[in-house]
C-alpha cells in the first residue's frame, strides 16, 4: 500500500545487499536506514530503522558506493509491507522505495541523476517532469523579416492588406455622363414646325 511521497535522511547500519529477482533478473539492493528521532522536552534523542529498497541503476550505483554508516538523503515513496515474525505472526513494517539517494558524506554528490527505472511491476515512483519551455512559434507569431534593397534597385510597392472583414472594392472612374437630349428645335417629339400658330386656333 503506497501512503505518499517521503525525504528522509540517516545513516547505514550495514552494507547493502544485492540480488536480483527470479524472472526478469533485475538488480534489487536493500539497505537498513538509522534514522534519529528526535524527542518532547529533554528526553534523549532515539533511533528507528528503515528499510530502503532500490531498484535497477539505484540498485547497482548504491550496492558499488555505499556501505555501512554512510550518511545519505533517501528520496521515495512510503509503503507499508506486512511479513510474517519468525513466530508467525503477522507485523506490518515501514519500508521505503527509493526513487533517488544523495551521498551527504562530504561534499553532497547524488548517485543517479534523471533515475526514472522502478521495480518491474510498474509500483514506482517518478519524479515530476520540468514542463517544456512553450515554442514562441506556437504562442506568437514570427516577425515579419524585412528584405535590405540592393543599391541602385529601386524599392518595391507592397499593397497594403485590407482590415479584417472589410472587402476592397476597385476604384472607379467618375461617372460618365450621359448625354442629355438635345433641347433646340424640338420639344419633346414634337417638332418645330408641328406646333399650332395663331391662325390654327378656333376662334
Amino acid at each position: 500500500m503506497s501512503l505518499a511521497k517521503i525525504m528522509i535522511d540517516g545513516t547505514l547500519a550495514a552494507d547493502p545487499e544485492k540480488r536480483f529477482t527470479p524472472n526478469e533478473n533485475l538488480p534489487v539492493t536493500s539497505f537498513l536506514l538509522t534514522v534519529p528521532v528526535r524527542q518532547a522536552g529533554n528526553a534523549p534523542a532515539e533511533s528507528a530503522t528503515v528499510k530502503v529498497t532500490c531498484w535497477r541503476q539505484l540498485a547497482d550505483a548504491v550496492a558499488e558506493q555505499l556501505r555501512q554508516g554512510s550518511h545519505v538523503l533517501v528520496e521515495g515513496k512510503l509503503m507499508i509491507n506486512g511479513e510474517q515474525t519468525p513466530e508467525g505472526a503477522q507485523t506490518k513494517r515501514f519500508e521505503i522505495e527509493a526513487a533517488a539517494i544523495e551521498i551527504l558524506t562530504g561534499a553532497p554528490q547524488p548517485l543517479i541523476t534523471g533515475l526514472q527505472g522502478g521495480r518491474s511491476d510498474g509500483n514506482t515512483y517518478t519524479p515530476a517532469a520540468q514542463p517544456a519551455a512553450p515554442n514562441s512559434s506556437t504562442y506568437a507569431s514570427s516577425p515579419p523579416v524585412q528584405s535590405t534593397p540592393q543599391p541602385g534597385t529601386p524599392p518595391v510597392q507592397t499593397p497594403a492588406a485590407a482590415p479584417v472583414g472589410v472587402t476592397s472594392v476597385p476604384a472607379q472612374g467618375p461617372a460618365q455622363e450621359q448625354p442629355q437630349p438635345s433641347q433646340s428645335g424640338s420639344f419633346g417629339n414634337f417638332q418645330a414646325e408641328e406646333l399650332l400658330t395663331e391662325d390654327d386656333i378656333p376662334f
